[in-house]
């Protein structure tokens, strides 16, 4: 048969979990590599990672003012109370940020800090050529420092100074430096960064969020400096319950400003009203009114108040409007609830942040730059959405204005048609009326307003100061590490199976036995290394015994395998005298010599006369494995430079012969190609039961299909996990190609896994007999024949 049998679709097998646990098995490696690495990597990277402390402070925002009442901005302009989400916007806003950025220096980064120092330095002046320049401050003693510019010449010095005491370095840099509790030779750098930069760091460094079911506020910060973390916390809080204040005074002026504008006419007209309905009175007699004039009258007074407060609203938006357009940055969010339009208020909050990411731009790039023109182009179409809203929302209001005033001559209309002396009582009534309730709502506010605006009460109060925190949040170790073993014992098994894909080949009996279309005649585990001493005639060699593991351990499993593939190995080639076995594999070192060592000697204990020749003629073995010469050897007896007797050698093992490789000839394959070769082998069937022939492997040379076809039957060595499917494929084809009877492979360095089959029952039935192959002494010599010596 000269093809390779193909497997079918029905004769894959079936995938078990015990074929996952094999992969992995088979793979430890891999898994136990990546692993290690994954999760040193993280351990150590935690471990340098710089600490981040976080410290918290809440706050309670109350939605009602301090004092009984509304504000006039709620009941007069139609303004809704302040509400936790929008104190939050505030809270968050640039503005507050920038004054804590100023306050604490934010953008003066302190680093590379030596010993125990605590550098807390004030008054910071660094021109702003200077940003991204670094600066070392090193202490010549406990008060007395210097320094000089990193970032140019780092022996240049720039100033010397004192603790306590001002620094100046002309125009590169000034400050003062609090005690430090330094020493000699202490030292630390600066440098500062950009104002915008040093801003959205500490935006970005800061979360808002409102306790669930409460008007409570908490607000955390995280930096690398415990004491920063705190001190960043506290001043937010600082300046957002000033801004608080200064805002609501602020809206209470403009009130103010504009309720006292009214005041003045409307005064005027209560004064008028008065003296004319007096006077009136008094000429004509009349005193009183009927009901339904004096309800008509009631409903004229309430639409001119409702009027009066939709003329306040216009100029709350208007005013508000205007002050967007002039500096948005400078706008409370709390103030925008004057537009009583989420959408609007949502936009002109967005509009702020997007200003405040193209200054942090402007910093670093110009107007022109791409991100820039980008940033430059949303803002302008969202102050264009936002200009249409006001525009609408003035709008609206100047359509309800126009509906009361319609509304109110309507009324107006119902008095002309009285009789003539009520009539004109009617109409002096209702302007005294209206004027005096007015001006009687008027007082009442511009009090109420001067009470806002001397005010140095918050809407808010603090529940806890944040503190410096003593354990840092971040980085979590313990964290880290747990999820780098899970990552990395998951992603290790995943590239172990990966890997397993990739390799093509030979893993499993099956594939040996489905994909090759060869039976398996013996699976030979693994033998482990070790040294033992050999004799040949009066010399004593060292040589590597353990490929003769079939006499080191008689009861081990790797000799009862060998006893099994004997076994096998008796009915491969029936009825015949002399059988002639080759043993050969693909590529080098799969086994083939050690094997075919051991195996003869199996057959040489079973009382067969064994004959083993070493035809591997380019890199012989056996002379190495049984410790004897080399020469006279095989290629003697083919160039008829020796007899065949004169050649062969005898072991301590009775009934086995060794035939070494011989001088290593020029022409190997011409050599083996010679009928004395094939003439030797017939005459060697009739003194012996079994010859063995050591081949070269069959993919490099063609030393192998020679021997094969002199053979009565060949064998291939295979390593699981080793040899190569393709590689075995073109083995049998070559050898099927000039007719060589391949009868099956014998699979080498097997490794029973997890305790199944065959290698766990012979270990369980021999016990603590069996030997381990470790460490045992030899127990046989070697020497020429008789008469030889």
């Amino acid at each position: 048969m000269n093809t390779i049998p193909q497997s079918y679709p029905e004769d894959k097998k079936d995938i078990h979990l015990y074929d996952y646990l094999e992969v992995l098995i088979r793979r430890k490696w891999v898994v136990i590599i990546f692993f290690t690495v994954l999760v040193a990597t993280v351990a150590v990277s935690t471990y340098r990672m710089t600490p981040i402390y976080e410290s918290d402070t809440t706050l309670l925002i109350e939605e009602k003012e301090p004092w009984e009442g509304t504000n006039i901005l709620t009941e007069f302009a139609g303004m809704k109370p302040s509400k936790v989400q929008t104190e939050i916007e505030m809270i968050k806003s640039r503005t507050i940020a920038e004054k804590v950025v100023k306050k604490l220096y934010y953008d003066i980064n302190i680093f590379d800090v030596s010993g125990n120092l605590n550098p807390q330095i004030t008054d910071v002046t660094i021109p702003d050529n200077r940003i991204g320049k670094i600066f070392a401050v090193t202490f010549q003693d406990n008060e007395r420092f210097i320094v000089t510019d990193d970032s140019l010449d780092k022996d240049k010095v720039i100033g010397s100074g004192r603790t306590g005491h001002p620094f100046s370095g002309g125009k590169d840099i000034s400050f003062t430096l609090n005690n430090a509790g330094a020493g000699r030779d202490a030292s630390f750098k600066i440098k500062k960064e950009s104002f915008y930069s040093s801003v959205n760091k500490l935006m970005a460094a800061t979360s808002v969020a409102p306790v669930k079911s409460t008007n409570v506020v908490k607000i955390s910060t995280r930096d690398s400096n415990k004491q920063m973390a705190a001190d960043m916390a506290n001043s937010i809080v600082e300046f957002y319950r000033q801004h608080d204040i200064r805002a609501r005074s602020q809206q209470a002026l403009q009130v103010i400003h504009f309720v006292d504008k009214q005041l003045d006419t409307v005064q005027g007209k209560v004064d008028d009203s008065l003296s004319a309905l007096a006077e009136y009175k008094s000429s004509a007699g009349v005193t009183d009114l009927g009901e339904g004039t004096r309800a008509i009258i009631k409903n004229v007074t309430d639409l001119e108040k409702a009027r009066a407060q939709l003329q306040v609203e216009k100029y709350q938006v208007g005013s508000l409007y205007e002050e967007i357009r002039k500096n948005i940055s400078s706008v409370s969010p709390s103030a925008l609830s004057v537009f009583n339009d989420p959408v609007v208020e949502n936009m002109i909050i967005r509009l702020s942040s997007l200003e405040v990411n193209r200054q942090s731009l402007l910093s670093d790039y110009t107007e022109k730059h791409p991100q820039v023109v980008a940033l430059s182009a949303e803002i302008n179409a969202l102050r264009g959405r936002a200009h249409s809203s006001i525009m609408n929302i003035l709008k609206s209001l100047e359509n309800k204005t126009e509906n009361l005033s319609a509304e109110i001559e309507r009324f107006k209309t119902q008095l002309r048609e009285l009789p003539d002396r009520e009539k004109k009582l009617a109409d002096l009534t209702r302007n005294v009326e209206v004027s005096s309730s007015l001006h009687k709502f008027l007082m009442e506010k511009v009090n109420e307003a001067n009470i806002m605006s001397a005010s140095t009460l918050s809407q808010t109060q603090i529940v806890d100061e944040a503190v410096a925190s003593l354990r840092p949040v971040m980085p979590n170790v313990m964290l880290n590490i747990i999820l780098s073993m899970i990552v990395g014992l998951i992603g290790g098994m995943a590239l172990a199976f990966f890997i397993d894909y990739l390799d093509n080949s030979i893993k499993f009996t099956y594939d040996v036995e489905k994909r090759l279309g060869l039976p398996v005649f013996g699976r030979i585990p693994v033998v482990q290394a070790n040294k033992a001493e050999f004799i040949t005639g009066e010399e004593a060699v060292h040589a590597n015994h353990s490929s003769l593991i079939t006499l080191e351990s008689a009861k081990s499993i790797t000799a009862e395998s060998f006893r099994s593939l004997r076994t096998n190995l008796q009915f491969a080639v029936m009825e015949k005298k002399g059988k002639i076995f080759h043993l050969t594999s693909s590529e080098a070192s799969e086994g083939k010599t050690t094997i075919t060592a051991n195996l003869g000697i199996t057959l040489a204990l079973m009382g067969s006369r064994t004959l083993i020749i070493d035809l591997d003629l380019r890199k012989p073995r056996i002379h190495q494995i049984f410790g004897i010469n080399k020469e006279p050897g095989i290629t003697h007896l083919l160039t008829q430079k020796a007899t065949a007797n004169e050649i062969t050698e005898t072991a301590s093992i009775e009934h086995l012969y060794i035939i070494p490789a011989g001088l290593i000839p020029p022409n190997p394959s011409e050599l083996l190609s010679q009928q004395n070769l094939k003439d030797f082998l017939d005459e060697a069937r009739e003194e012996f039961d079994y010859i063995l022939l050591d081949s070269p492997p069959t993919l490099p040379v063609t030393d192998a299909q020679l021997l094969g076809r002199l053979a009565d039957a060949t064998f291939i060595v295979l390593e699981l996990g080793v040899t190569k499917l393709p590689a075995a494929e073109q083995t049998i084809r070559k050898f099927r190609s000039v007719g060589v009877n391949v009868a099956g492979a014998i699979i080498n360095k097997d490794r029973p896994s997890n305790g199944y089959g065959y290698y766990n029952y012979y270990s369980y039935y021999y016990g603590d007999d069996a030997p381990t192959g470790n460490g045992k002494k030899p127990l046989f010599k070697f020497w020429k024949k008789a008469g030889q010596a």
